[in-house]
């Protein structure tokens, strides 16, 4: 499963230092991809949503270190579920800014 994200600006330097971003480069988008899907990402029913929440798959990410990715399941950064890398498949960080009619960085 591929889930769009948003960053804490913390995440988002952590992030930066793990791909090796330079600091004055924008982030236009990052992408997970998991393994299995975490199960607080399930459990997120369709019943506490709205659409003011935007996209029912959007992860916030709070943090990454060397153990994985640190995401918050309510997406405002009140609580951290860990992910350890190994069910992390793939994370993608686009720099730029992203085209949402290409999903591809723009010059």
């Amino acid at each position: 499963m591929l889930s769009p994200c948003r960053c804490t600006p913390e995440a988002e330097r952590e992030l930066r230092a793990l791909f090796g971003v330079p600091e004055g480069e924008s982030v236009g988008a990052v992408e997970a991809e998991f393994r299995e899907v975490p199960y607080f990402l399930v459990a997120r029913s369709r019943e506490k949503w709205t659409p003011e929440r935007g996209d029912i798959n959007e992860l916030l990410i709070c943090g990454a270190d060397d153990r994985g990715l640190f995401l918050d399941p309510d997406g405002a950064a009140r609580r951290m579920t860990l992910v350890p890398w190994h069910n992390v498949v793939s994370l993608t960080l686009s720099t730029g800014e992203v085209s949402s009619d290409k999903g591809s960085a723009a010059e």
